[in-house]
């Protein structure tokens, strides 16, 4: 595990380094694993806010957060869904992922593409196929409901 210092480190290089969004977001994923596990500390907690204060940067923020947290609720690696595979779980997942970013943050669809290394058009199909499937079965309804409290 980290020290205090090595991670308020690591962040401040980040935010100096210039990375692609899908290399930014691998990152924020890990920061926030390892955030998670020294959170009751509050210098890191004072410095990670000094440092997220930035939109761009909140918002790869928020955008990292939603997708650990919507992973976690479909049993799915984060590193897999990153990945260009086409099993129907981890297409789902995606969309969902596409989904609230698209609501929760202010990321545009060209952004959310480019974080998961997709072509925009799948992002606003994947928005689409969320939103009809929220309409049509009750169980996807439920199953939003319940992420959309969780996030």
């Amino acid at each position: 595990m980290k020290t205090k210092r090595e991670f308020c480190k690591e962040l401040t290089t980040f935010v100096r380094k210039k990375y692609s969004q899908t290399e930014a977001m691998k990152f924020y994923i890990d920061v926030i694993q390892d955030f998670e596990k020294i959170k009751n500390q509050k210098p890191v907690k004072i410095s990670l806010y000094l440092l997220l204060k930035s939109c761009d940067i909140r918002d790869i923020y928020k955008t990292a957060k939603i997708i650990l947290k919507v992973c976690k609720s479909q049993d799915v690696k984060w590193e897999n869904l990153l990945s260009k595979r086409q099993k129907i779980k981890l297409v789902n997942t995606r969309y969902i992922c596409y989904y609230f970013i698209m609501n929760k943050t202010k990321n545009n669809d060209r952004r959310v593409a480019a974080i998961f290394d997709q072509n925009r058009c799948t992002v606003l199909h994947g928005c689409k196929k969320i939103e009809n499937f929220i309409d049509i079965y009750h169980e996807w309804d439920d199953k939003i409901s319940k992420l959309n409290l969780v996030l």
